[in-house]
């Protein structure tokens, strides 16, 4: 376009004038978006080299993983082929000790008999009594006995190799190596809240209710805590409505299904779990086992309990019975894992992993810690972020809630980059959040000092 003096605006029209205002601005408007675009151009061309980078290296640790696996596998047949070819070298040993030791009976008594015999022949030959014939005859009806139990341990092992049929049937089930996870760091949106107006008013009901521990029995029920009025109740979740309930000894804390007709309840000030059973509409008590310390948080997987407890400070995985099998109170360095532990939420089952963590929040610390189920620490959340937190929950995909009390919000715990990202805060509904649940689709948050339960769907 070409450039125009003062002079010359002076020579045009009014009209003319705007005309070339307009077109100045539009210029510079498009020369402004010219520059933005350019620059959106270098920023995805500097995303562009880290995301080259990030392939590279996904294709370089999902290999490593695979040579890994391959020679643990090769570790393990290993030494599964070690101790089958210790046993056969033991036989094959034994065997050779015992043909060995025929061998050298079977030459004695041959010779034993050559003596014999000639004995005889002689005797024959020249005509001669045995005089001695049963001396004679004793000792044939000795070698005779020596003979017949040869030929009795004449034995050795006669074996060939079977396979394991669990092997055999991995071999034939397992289709492949495994699978590529995607790890993604996808912040979750809760939309749509509901509630769960428990207005009904229970026998004996003397305090306003505190649901300090929730789960899922089944698509429509769910089991809540009632720490301040001692006893359990089973909600129906379509119908808004409380369908039983069952006063315990003492405050409950926290409830875990164990088996789809079985719950565990946590009785901390009486050092106990009690075990219930859910039939129709109805809950029952069961059994229960006692503990040496106060319990709080429960969660179940393969009928092992996960038990936290606060003095000492620990958590312990527990079979049905009652017997620890492992118990997480120190880390490797010899310093103390948790100091208040209240909750914890344990990954689903992956068919694809082999990982398997436990997250347990700590109100004293302000910390949601990550450990294996070995009870090495993975990793510790919070700090500074979390105020207070209390129930903890994972989703099938593996996202991390946790209720921050103090704070009045529901955060996700970001487990790869470990960064807290906030989910809800009080302005939305959240008040004192404490218990959690999150089931199919969806986030179910009971509070202290509210009686109904709240939902919020997750996208």
């Amino acid at each position: 376009m070409e450039n125009i003096s003062d002079a010359d605006k002076h020579s045009l029209s009014k009209s003319e004038t705007e005309t070339l205002d307009e077109d100045k601005a539009e210029l510079l408007r498009i020369s402004k978006k010219v520059s933005l675009m350019l620059y959106d151009l270098k920023v995805n061309k500097e995303i562009a080299e880290q995301n080259r980078h990030i392939v590279q290296n996904a294709r370089t640790n999902a290999r490593d993983n695979i040579r890994k696996l391959r020679m643990e596998v090769n570790d393990f047949f290993n030494k599964l082929e070690n101790a089958v070819d210790k046993k056969v070298e033991n036989m094959r040993s034994d065997d050779f000790q015992t043909l060995s030791i025929l061998s050298s009976e079977n030459e004695d008594l041959n010779k034993k008999l050559v003596i014999i015999s000639n004995y005889i022949d002689k005797h024959i030959k020249e005509g001669k009594v045995v005089t001695d014939i049963d001396k004679v005859r004793k000792e044939i009806r000795d070698l005779e006995t020596s003979i017949r139990k040869l030929s009795i341990d004449n034995n050795v092992h006669e074996y060939t190799f079977e396979a394991e049929e669990r092997i055999k049937d991995m071999m034939k089930h397992v289709k492949r190596l495994g699978d590529l996870i995607l790890e993604t760091e996808k912040k979750r949106t809760v939309i749509r809240m509901s509630e769960i107006s428990l207005n009904d008013k229970c026998e004996n009901e003397r305090l306003i209710p505190f649901l300090s521990g929730l789960a899922f029995v089944s698509e429509d029920h769910i089991v809540a805590t009632d720490y301040e009025n001692r006893c359990i109740k089973l909600i129906s979740v379509p119908d808004d409505k409380i369908v039983s309930v069952l006063p315990v000894l003492t405050e409950p804390w926290d409830v875990a299904k164990v088996k789809s007709d079985q719950l565990a309840v946590t009785l901390p000030l009486k050092k106990k779990i009690q075990f219930l059973t859910v039939k129709s509409t109805s809950l029952e008590q069961v059994s229960e086992i006692n503990l040496k310390s106060e319990c709080r948080g429960i969660e179940s997987k393969r009928e092992m309990l996960f038990v936290s407890f606060i003095e000492p400070a620990k958590v312990e995985i527990i079979d049905l019975k009652g017997h620890v099998k492992k118990s997480f109170e120190f880390d490797e360095m010899g310093y103390e894992l948790f100091s208040w532990p209240g909750y914890i939420a344990l990954c689903p089952e992956n068919p694809g992993s082999s990982r398997s963590y436990m997250y347990v929040s700590d109100k004293d610390r302000n910390t949601v810690t990550c450990l294996s189920e070995e009870g090495k620490v993975i990793a510790v959340y919070g700090g500074d972020v979390l105020k207070g937190p209390r129930g903890v929950s994972v989703d099938n995909g593996g996202h991390v809630f946790v209720c921050g009390r103090a704070s009045n919000d529901l955060c996700q715990i970001m487990v790869k980059s470990g960064k807290i990202e906030y989910l809800l805060e009080r302005s939305q509904g959240l008040k004192q959040p404490h218990g959690i649940v999150c089931h199919g689709n969806r986030v179910f948050i009971s509070s202290c000092g509210e009686k109904n339960i709240k939902s919020w769907e997750i996208v």
